[in-house]
Order: C-alpha cells, then sequence, then structure tokens
C-alpha cells in the first residue's frame, strides 16, 4: 500500500493523493511543462525549452550566456501583498567556466505592469536541493517569509544566467518557478510503501 506524506510534517495520510494544487501560486507556467509561454527573454538566441531535462518533472528553461553576458527570462505579476511572501525556483548547471551566476530574482513595483517605481529587488538564496528527472540534482532556490513594500502593485519575477567577465560562461536549466503569499505555495507530496 502506498501512503503519502507532506514534505517536513510528522503526521500521514494513508490516502493515494499524489496531486498538489495550485494554491497561491502567482507564476503562470513556471513548471515550463510544455514552453516557455508567459515568460519573455532579453535575448532570444540564449533562450529555449528543453523538454527532456526538468526539477521534479521534465519541462524546462534553457539559459546559455556567453562571455560578458547577461541572459534571462521574466515574467510581470500583478500583486498587492496582503502580508509576506514565499518564492522559488530550481536550477541546474550544464555547464560552466569562470565566476558566473545563477540569480533568481524579483522587483517589485508601484504599479501593475512592471515599469513604474523599484520599491525593491531581491535575490533568493540556496535553500536546499530538488531532485529532477532522469535523476539529475538541482539546486533550490528560495526567500520564505519574505517582506513587500505596502505600495507593491506587481512583482517582475526573473531567471538569469549571467556570464559578467571575459571567459565566464553559463549553460543552466530553470524549472519549477513559484511565487505567492506565505503559506500558500503547493507542497510536494513524497511517497513511501507499506509493506
Amino acid at each position: 500500500m502506498k501512503a503519502w506524506f507532506l514534505r517536513g510534517m510528522a503526521s500521514v495520510a494513508l490516502m493515494p493523493m499524489a496531486m498538489a494544487h495550485a494554491g497561491g501560486d502567482r507564476v503562470v507556467n513556471g513548471a515550463f511543462v510544455t514552453d516557455l509561454s508567459g515568460w519573455s527573454a532579453n535575448a532570444p538566441s540564449g533562450v529555449s525549452f528543453d523538454a527532456a531535462d526538468g526539477a521534479p518533472l521534465a519541462g524546462s528553461a534553457h539559459l546559455v550566456a556567453p562571455a560578458a553576458t547577461t541572459v534571462f527570462l521574466s515574467q510581470c505579476v500583478a500583486f498587492t501583498p496582503a502580508g509576506p511572501i514565499d518564492f522559488f525556483g530550481s536550477s541546474l548547471a550544464l555547464a560552466a567556466s569562470g565566476a558566473p551566476s545563477a540569480v533568481l530574482r524579483y522587483t517589485e513595483y508601484d504599479n501593475a505592469t512592471c515599469n513604474g517605481s523599484v520599491l525593491g529587488a531581491f535575490n533568493a538564496a540556496v535553500v536546499g536541493t530538488e531532485s529532477g528527472s532522469g535523476g539529475t540534482t538541482w539546486t533550490r532556490w528560495g526567500l520564505q517569509n519574505a517582506p513587500l513594500s505596502a505600495s507593491t502593485r506587481s512583482v517582475l519575477i526573473g531567471i538569469y544566467a549571467i556570464a559578467s567577465q571575459p571567459g565566464d560562461a553559463l549553460d543552466i536549466l530553470w524549472d519549477h518557478i513559484q511565487f505567492g503569499p506565505s503559506g500558500t505555495l503547493p507542497v510536494e507530496l513524497e511517497s513511501f510503501t507499506i509493506e
């Protein structure tokens, strides 16, 4: 019999339910299931969809930044805060040279279209790992219970590959991007077998 439990919780439910609903996640196509729809690229030649790799499931955004360039995908989310937020994403570096950077960032704006005054910009920190397709181990980035300015009306979500110096390069996958009110994002379910 298979049982499911919430990561980090001691209680066990014996119901075989593997799905997690969208909850409070405001990101459109943050799982990159079939394409990059909902996202805008600053350098379309450096961005592509990867159908084979992902975390936790296949499908991800592939960013390639050659020397002295920054490549990113972004998405504007209209959002008025009612409290703190949670923000997560996963990355997998396929190749890197020099001192490149992978960055998961949100930028707060005072209007609903991400083009007014910038109220703040925040980079996520490494918070752990996540299993990916094909047995890969992805880096999990996040900010949990982070405050937003009360004047925030939109947030620009960005996933970056940065190779800022000559000789730097970064070939990276991004997946599982989530943003929403604290405590409302879908919880990953893990399974185990009872014999």
